[in-house]
Order: structure tokens, then C-alpha cells, then sequence
């Protein structure tokens, strides 16, 4: 019904750095119920090292300060948010204005939205590309050193500016954060809910040797220009996920059909209350290997 993203850098069975992006639970039997908790306890993980909240949209905001206070109870995650945030003028759902609040009380200093510390704000500026984070793990005699550069390139600084400036609602899906993460030489690209107004502002650089796409907006037909875009990038072995969160029947046949003709495609619906879809990339460094499987509602789409 929601969506949320985990990256974990393993050895083995030992996770040795977490990226969470976006949280979400939902009500099941009466009860909240959150399926990070669930995954993050079989995979023995203990520490949230990094958030990305790539938009205050309530399908990936609900649950965010008790997965903090309950992975990262000292505070010492690096946040990532949308620029947009910082202005305070959205009229985001109860749950974002209350993860807002949350996260500058405890990742700044005296709640300060100037001194931010541990909260880096995302904007950029057309066709650019911020490095904010690199993660260098350097494994032992028997491994390949892993190194885990993420790549920022949306919102852009014009949209936030310019709503600013006029006091205009900025809509959240405009202020979607998009960024890659290059994992020796494979790279996978999260487009969070891109609509086409920001496709015409990102860089094209994060699209190359694309090896795993996250399809934006839950699978919609809201990013044509973004499925044009890549059509014209270099891939190998492309593998596309699309999440819906309505029982409209999205993503729609012919949105994953387009998808599929670049590469293997697999989807979550929400056929029911009761099910969690997980779709599991694992991707072997040391072998150079990537294989993806289904759990619960999510599977592979066929045409």
C-alpha cells in the first residue's frame, strides 16, 4: 500500500552499512504493522546509517520518527530530504509534519533549520549531478573492497525557488528526490514519484549503463518523458520494480509492457490488506552476479 526502499551493504550475514529510503506501515488486523521492522530483524540489522525521504507524500512518510527513534536512537543517521521541506509552506499530510518536526529536533542543533549537521537538503541545479554520499568499505584479503557512491540530481533548485518566491504550493511529487547508487560499476537509479516537469531538468549522466531502475510514480503513465529518456541510454540487463499504492489496478498494462521490452520487470499490487510485497535484489560483488525474487503480492510481470 506503500513504499519503502532498503539497501544493505553485506558480508555475509553481517550488514555493515543500511540506507533506508521512504517508511511506510499499515493497519493489519486492527494493529500497525511495519515490514522494515520484520526484514531489518531477519537480516540482524540494528543501525539506520542513512534516510533518504524523497518526498512528504503520506505512502512514504508514515512511520518514519518510530523507525528512527527504534534504528537510530542516538541520532547519528545522515538525513537526506527535499529542499522543499525547509520552507514549510506545503500543506503535506499529518504524518510528513510530523516527520519534519521530528527530524530537525533531532538531527540539528536546538531544532535549528540553519544548522543542520546530520540533515543534508537535496536540490540541484539543471543537468547537474551531487555527489552527497560515499561509502568506501575496505573488506579483507578474501574480498572484493566495496565501494557505494550515491549520485543526486532531482529537485531542482528552479522548483523550490520559484515556489518560494511566489509563496506557491510546491506539489510534493515536484520536489521528488532522484539519485543513483554506483556499487562497483553497476548502477541502480531510484526515481522516487518523477513526473515529467522534472525529467527536463535532470542530467543524464546517472542514466548510463543503467543496471537497475526503480520506475517513477508508481508505475504510472505520469513519466513518459522519463521512459523516452532512457530508451536512448546504454543498459545491460536492465531489471525495473513499480509499486502502487491505489486499487485502481495500476501500474498499468501498457506502462509495464514498455518497461519489460527494456528489460525484466517486477510489481507490487495491492490485491489485499493482508499481503506485503518485497521485491529482493541481491546483488554478489565478488561474483558479479544479480538476482532478484519476489515475496508475498510482488511478482514478475509478463507480457
Amino acid at each position: 500500500m506503500g513504499e519503502s526502499i532498503v539497501l544493505l551493504l553485506c558480508n555475509g550475514d553481517d550488514a555493515l552499512f543500511t540506507v533506508l529510503t521512504d517508511c511506510y506501515c499499515q493497519n493489519k488486523g486492527g494493529e500497525m504493522y511495519n515490514h522494515l521492522e520484520t526484514l531489518f530483524d531477519s537480516q540482524g540489522v540494528k543501525k539506520i546509517d542513512a534516510f533518504i525521504w524523497t518526498h512528504p507524500d503520506k505512502d512514504h512518510s508514515v512511520d518514519i520518527e518510530r523507525m528512527l527513534t527504534s534504528y537510530d536512537s542516538e541520532h547519528t543517521a545522515e538525513i537526506f530530504i527535499p529542499n522543499g521541506l525547509v520552507y514549510g509552506k506545503e500543506s503535506y499530510c499529518g504524518e510528513a509534519q510530523q516527520a519534519v518536526e521530528y527530524i530537525y529536533r533531532h538531527y540539528s542543533p536546538k531544532g535549528s533549520r540553519t544548522e543542520k549537521r546530520h540533515i543534508h537538503t537535496v536540490s540541484t541545479e539543471d543537468q547537474e549531478v551531487r555527489n552527497l554520499l560515499c561509502v568506501d568499505i575496505f573488506a579483507d584479503e578474501m574480498l572484493k573492497p566495496i565501494t557505494c557512491k550515491f549520485r543526486f540530481v532531482l529537485p531542482n533548485t528552479e522548483h523550490c525557488a520559484h515556489a518560494d518566491y511566489w509563496d506557491l504550493e510546491l506539489k510534493p511529487n515536484q520536489m521528488s528526490i532522484v539519485y543513483s547508487v554506483e556499487l562497483n560499476g553497476r548502477n541502480y537509479v531510484f526515481t522516487s514519484d518523477l513526473v515529467d516537469a522534472g525529467t527536463k531538468k535532470m542530467g543524464t549522466e546517472i542514466l548510463t549503463r543503467m543496471n537497475y531502475l526503480k520506475i517513477p510514480h508508481h508505475g504510472s503513465d505520469q513519466s513518459n518523458e522519463f521512459l523516452a529518456l532512457i530508451r536512448q541510454q546504454e543498459f545491460n540487463c536492465l531489471t525495473s520494480t513499480a509499486t502502487r499504492f491505489n486499487p485502481k489496478g495500476d501500474p498499468k498494462a501498457p506502462v509495464l509492457r514498455a518497461y519489460s521490452a527494456l528489460g525484466n520487470v517486477y510489481f507490487i499490487t495491492d490485491s489485499t490488506d493482508e499481503k506485503i510485497g518485497c521485491i529482493e535484489t541481491i546483488v554478489d560483488v565478488a561474483n558479479d552476479r544479480c538476482t532478484t525474487h519476489c515475496e508475498g503480492n510482488a511478482s514478475v510481470y509478463s507480457r
